[in-house]
């Protein structure tokens, strides 16, 4: 079920979080006609024709299919005939979970990062290999802002097809869905409850917040989590509007698990915006029974209007936590800034 129209393609990509996590249970598992033979990723494939998708259930071996698109950029010329299969580009599926095997892809389940594609190249790729549901060229760079001062971004380009996908994250509180366009925000790999999840259980088991903020939430997953951990009151912070804006959908995607009811998007809403902003305006809210969320764009440290009162607690999820003092500076300054607890998970 369809809760929202993707803002990339305008089709049925984001569902309910319920949903989403029921159908992924044996999403990638093969069927018993199925067949794989897993190749050797240091080694281009041997050249033989693509192979079939399983007449039963569709689905096909990773391997085939990247050997079906390693077929298609070699004809193109933007890779060498030689080229590693692991090489191409790095796979990812949607939705992201923790997997103990290899997968077997049904249609339009795998997002390609490579540094190798053109838009033509792309544009085959989406159109011939069923499995592939978008192209994204790999500029390098972690998508979304690029320094401390909020002057500039960074974002990967889509080339073809779109690139909405989904991870599922493991809480104590239950699994949950995270949405986003993958060329525009990281990319964080599920691996059952993260040590970030488990950071933020933690501190809000010894605190006991009435409020939690998260101030960098990027897609919002550790937002989440608080929701699941049972913290009424979750404030979402981002500068980066792609951040703040997947953060209000996966709110809306999760509303069953957490209690937080539909979410309301304000008049500042806008799909698609890629701007950076230091001002801080809310973007959507949501009220359940038991929880309610705030989501916001803009500058952490001008988010104190919007904070309910209350015990408060904040996971500041900066980059470059390997610089000691530039963490411990961010969490004094947020204490003395508007009081309660803070730790960068």
């Amino acid at each position: 079920m369809s809760i929202i129209s993707c803002p990339v393609c305008g089709g049925d990509c984001v569902k309910d979080a319920e949903t989403l996590i029921r159908e992924a249970e044996d999403l990638f598992l093969p069927c018993s006609d199925c067949i794989a033979v897993p190749l050797d990723k240091r080694l281009p494939p041997a050249g033989l024709p693509p192979s079939e998708s399983c007449p039963s259930c569709g689905k096909r071996f990773i391997d085939d299919v990247f050997s079906h698109c390693h077929a298609i950029m070699a004809e193109e010329g933007v890779i060498k005939a030689d080229t590693p299969l692991g090489g191409i580009g790095i796979p990812l599926i949607s939705p992201g979970i923790d997997l103990s095997s290899p997968p077997f892809l049904p249609r339009r389940s795998l997002v390609l990062l490579t540094c190798h594609a053109d838009k033509k190249t792309a544009e085959r790729l989406v159109a011939e290999v069923p499995e592939i549901k978008g192209v994204i060229k790999d500029m390098e760079v972690v998508p979304g802002i690029s320094g401390d001062d909020l002057s500039s971004s960074s974002e990967n380009e889509l080339l073809a097809g779109c690139d909405v996908r989904a991870d599922i994250f493991r809480s104590s509180g239950g699994a949950f869905a995270v949405y986003k366009q993958q060329s525009l925000l990281h990319i964080e790999f599920p691996r059952g409850t993260g040590l970030k999840i488990r950071t933020v259980e933690k501190m809000i088991d010894e605190n006991g917040p009435d409020v939690f903020i998260d101030a960098c939430c990027g897609a919002g997953t550790l937002g989440i989590a608080a929701l699941l951990a049972g913290v009424p009151s979750v404030v979402f912070n981002d500068a980066w509007y792609p951040a703040a804006f997947w953060s209000a959908v996966n709110i809306h995607a999760n509303r069953c698990l957490t209690g937080t009811g539909e979410i309301a998007f304000a008049g500042s809403c806008r799909p698609g915006d890629r701007r950076i902003s230091a001002e801080t305006v809310e973007i959507a809210e949501s009220e359940g029974v038991e929880r309610k969320t705030v989501i916001l764009w803009g500058d952490y440290m001008n988010a104190g209007d919007f904070i309910p009162e209350g015990r408060r607690l904040a996971a500041i999820d900066v980059f470059g936590k390997d610089n000691r003092e530039k963490t411990k500076r961010i969490v004094s300054r947020w204490k003395a800034a508007f009081g309660g607890d803070a730790f960068i998970p």
